[in-house]
Formats: structure tokens, sequence, C-alpha cells
């Protein structure tokens, strides 16, 4: 099955480079699977109540036929299911894409290429607005602050061990802890062409782990460190009052629990207006944004930590290097922040052109004044860096050119020194053939008549050149023009 939709997704790609990082994830060594989870959520007539079905790749092509079903316990009919897969796997995605026809842009858009080059496109910068509103999917990628509290300083650019490996960048110390920040992605499909049920793919990731590969410079290495969220529960402020759903999940669990509990308690409503790209992104989209919201705190302190140097800065080689470190870690954040807008913008877009469809629903409304609040935050704290960042380099600039300065004044002492004792030692070097001119000698009197003249006159030498430079100047800035 999978070398069928390789072969499907190779021919594509002729024509779509934005598929060459999913035919490079599909044509991968094979790799165990680590930790995939596939849920199927069944919905039956009569809104009576939803079972959970935990599935394996090799049961996916009968699970998802098009067939209604009788649910034994309850003799109700299935109409429809919400397939949530956790950690996607390359053998699930081509049993998935070879059984439901699935559009390879799906997967090529939760699949992300941690360092991306110039043989790829990323299908979120690729994709204009007026394509993606014919689409039957959506991707919502996001950011997890978290807090390493054993991480070595040489491990800052991390991967996950997970099937799609997503990147973590861990920023330099902030108050005294590490804080990182990881990759996440959440996309939500309606399958087409279905006549007798409807159904919903969801591909999430799995919760944080442990173990990670480092690059220290060109060296991977696998380490294995905890982490923990930057912060515990939801602010007040997120908890809609007017979606008791949501508020009765635990913060402590993960995304694809989350998910099912919120389905699980709207099984009514899906049982009596069915399902569409609207109803399945709107609980995803409404989890995330406590993420963006963190996201935000975190770019709201680094550039509290980043805007202005200490006060106590000299230019010593340690303070020069941890000023060159605080640049390094302020210049990323404007790309950082510009492609986190990107992301969300593609969000307020989504979610614009499904609250125009229903104009009653006040929970769309919240959901996109929401999202355009957190757009404008984060674009606004993007320029507030580029600013900042501004501002350290030219300190740093500065702290160089002192350095140099006093280099050179220290380099000009000894070469003074230098023309001092080398026409010395010269004279003395010659009067020292005869005892006559040694110390104490009857005629030592003539070494400092011979030595005091050269002496001089290496230093006029030596000086010449500056001193028609700054007598040049004189001359011309004293000219009268016109």
């Amino acid at each position: 099955m999978i070398s069928s939709y390789k072969a499907l997704i190779e021919a594509k790609c002729q024509s779509n480079p934005a598929l060459l990082n999913l035919q490079a994830f599909l044509s991968a060594s094979a790799i165990s699977p680590h930790g995939e989870q596939i849920i199927s959520l069944n919905f039956f007539s009569s809104g009576q109540g939803t079972t959970r079905t935990k599935l394996t790749t090799s049961q996916i092509s009968k699970e998802v036929h098009d067939n209604p079903q009788l649910n034994n316990a309850t003799s109700h009919k299935k109409i429809g299911q919400i397939l949530v897969i956790e950690n996607i796997s390359k053998e699930t995605m081509a049993e998935l894409g070879s059984c439901l026809d699935i559009d390879p842009m799906f997967f090529a858009s939760h699949i992300h290429s941690a360092w991306r080059n110039l043989d790829s496109l990323s299908p979120k910068f690729c994709e204009l607005p007026s394509q993606t509103k014919a689409q039957n999917f959506a991707t919502f990628p996001y950011h997890r602050s978290l807090v390493f509290p054993d991480i070595d300083l040489e491990d800052y650019k991390l991967l996950r061990l997970l099937n799609i490996r997503r990147k973590v960048i861990v920023l330099p110390p902030i108050q005294g802890r590490r804080i990182g920040l990881a990759q996440h992605c959440c996309s939500v499909m309606i399958v087409p062409g279905r006549k007798n049920t409807w159904l919903g793919l969801v591909l999430v990731d799995s919760p944080m782990q442990d173990n990670y590969i480092s690059f220290r410079g060109k060296q991977e290495m696998y380490i294995k460190t905890p982490c923990t969220p930057l912060f515990h529960g939801t602010p007040e402020g997120l908890q809609m009052s007017c979606i008791p759903n949501l508020n009765n999940i635990s913060q402590d669990k993960s995304l694809l629990e989350k998910l099912l509990e919120s389905w699980e308690s709207s099984a009514q409503d899906f049982s009596q207006n069915g399902l569409n790209l609207k109803t399945l992104s709107y609980y995803p989209l409404r989890l995330i944004t406590t993420e963006w919201v963190n996201y935000i705190e975190v770019v709201r302190v680094s550039l509290r930590n980043n805007s202005s140097p200490p006060s106590n800065t000299t230019t010593s080689p340690e303070d020069l290097e941890r000023i060159k470190s605080a640049v390094t870690s302020a210049s990323s954040w404007p790309r950082r922040v510009a492609s986190s807008t990107v992301s969300l913008r593609r969000s307020v877009l989504f979610i614009k052109k499904h609250s125009r469809l229903d104009d009653n629903s006040t929970s769309w409304e919240a959901l996109r004044d929401d999202y355009e609040y957190i757009t404008a935050s984060l674009v606004q704290h993007g320029e507030q860096l580029q600013t900042s960042v501004l501002s350290v380099t030219m300190f740093l600039q500065l702290l160089e050119s002192r350095r140099v300065s006093s280099e050179t004044k220290h380099v000009s002492r000894l070469t003074a020194l230098a023309l001092t004792f080398v026409p010395l030692s010269f004279v003395s070097s010659l009067f020292s053939m005869n005892e006559v001119f040694s110390p104490g000698g009857p005629l030592f009197w003539v070494y400092f008549v011979v030595a005091t003249p050269l002496l001089i006159t290496v230093f006029i030498l030596a000086r010449s050149s500056q001193w028609g430079s700054v007598f040049i100047y004189n001359r011309v800035k004293g000219f009268p023009s016109g």
C-alpha cells in the first residue's frame, strides 16, 4: 500500500515541489513507530453517545469504510466517526492516503521540515488564500513553551524523537531558567465523497518526552533531559464560560485526550447537524489559543531581557562574548516571530471564512477576536524586537570600538618603548667593544652625545608620516572653499 501512494506522490513532485518533504518522509529508512496512537471516535444516530475504538494500521481500511454499522449495545446506526491519530507513522499515512484517496498536500502541510533548504517548498508559504478556500483540510501549527531545568548550554538545537521530527529551540538563560519552544501541529480534514457516513481525520503530535537529538556543531547526539510546561493550567481569561466543555477538561492531559473529551461532550450536536470542517476545527483552534498566549509571554520576556544591555558591562572578553550571545539570540527572534505571524494569519483567514458562513455563531466571533488580538500582539512585539536587535548591536559595536581604541593605545606605548631601546641598544653595542666607553670609563659621555641625536632622529622618522597627514588635513580644512 505504501508503494502505490509513494509512487503517486513521486509523480506529483515533478509539478509540485511542496511535496518533496512528504516524499522524503515516506522514502526514509524504516523506523519503528514511536508511540503512535490511532483512536476512532464513533457517533450514532439520535445522539446516543459515542464509542472509542483503538486501532492499528492494518485495521484502518476496514474501520473507515462508508457503511453504516449498528451499535450492538444500543442498536443505533453509526452515522460518522472522527479518526484521531497521534504521532502518525509513514505506514499509517500511506494506508490512509491509499484507502481514502487523501490529497497529499494535507500530509505535506502536517509534516514540518525542521531546517528547510532550497530544494523544497513549505506548503505554508506557497499556498495562496484563494487556494486554501477550496480545500477540505486545514493545518494549525503552534509552539509549546517549556522549561528545561537540567539541559547543558551546548544543547540549544534539538529534534524530538518522533515519527515526524519536530524542532525544539532552547533559549539562552533568562532569569536563571532555560526556556524552550517546541513546534507542534494539529491538522484536520473532512474526507470527501462519502454518502452514508461522514468521516473526520485529525492529526496531532505526542506530548513532550525526555528523548531528543541534539546538534552540537556538526555532531548529532542522543540526549535525555526532562522538561516541564512553562505555565500550568489555563489563564482565567481563556476559560470561556459559554463553552463549559472546555472548562471541565484537565489541562494536564494530552491534546488527543482533550479533543476526544470535547467531541464526546458535543455528541448531540454532531448527531443532529453532522460534521463539517468548521465544527471539526473549532476545538483544536480553541485549545491552541492557550499555547499562543504562552508563546507571546515568552516573546515578551525575551524582549525585556534583550532590550537593554547591562549597565556594568566592560570591554573584557567575557562581557563581549556575553553581549554577542545576546545579539545572536535576539537576532533570531524577528525571523521566528515572522514565521509564527504567517501561521496565525492563515488561522485568522480560516476563522473569518467560516464565521461568515454562520452569522449567529457568537463562539466563532469570539474565536476570531482572540486570534486577531494574538496576531496583533505578536506583530507589535516583533517590531519591538527588531528595534532591540539594532540597539544591542550598536552597543556591541561601541564596545568593540572601545576595545580597539584601548588596544591601539597599548600598541603605541609598546612602539614608543621599542623606538627608545632599539637605538640605545645599537649604540651601546657599538661602544661596548672598547672599555673606555663603558659605564665608569673616561669617555662614557660620548655614548649620550651619539645616542641622543640618533634617538631624536628615529622618533622624527617614525612620526613623520603621521605629522604629514595632520599637516595636510589642517591645510585642506583651512583652505577657503569656492
